[in-house]
């Protein structure tokens, strides 16, 4: 997704998002205009996951809820570089999360939908 050209911008597409998980979350016209799109996704097992990207904020929020009311795990990304889709099988559903720490080191999170753990991240 490019909005601003020349910016260094997180780089994502919102249509293989919107593929992965069960539901894409409203969005009004400065939300699209801003690149900032929100996905539900609930497992067979009941956890529940949120993601969110904000292409212009360089950002990216991941929330694991066990049950309601219940937060398991919080990230949030700044400095995103890129959201990329790795697998779109059923039952396998994977998104890898690129970012460059205060360092300027490349790090990398993984998100696996239907996985064991959800979240892997290196640092």
């Amino acid at each position: 997704m490019e909005l601003f050209s020349g910016a260094l911008l997180v780089d994502f597409n919102v249509d293989e998002l919107k593929l992965i998980f069960d539901e894409m979350l409203p969005t009004n016209t400065r939300d699209e205009e801003l690149g900032s799109f929100s996905f539900r996704d609930t497992r067979t097992d009941g956890i529940s996951l949120f993601f969110s990207v904000n292409h212009v904020e360089e950002r990216a929020i991941v929330v694991i809820k066990c049950s309601s009311g219940v937060c398991a795990a919080s990230l949030e990304i700044s400095n995103c570089k890129e959201v990329r889709v790795v697998d779109d099988a059923v039952r396998h559903r994977v998104i890898e999360l690129h970012w460059k720490d205060a360092r300027s080191q490349s790090r990398k999170a993984v998100l696996e939908l239907d996985g064991d753990p959800i979240l892997k991240m290196e640092v």
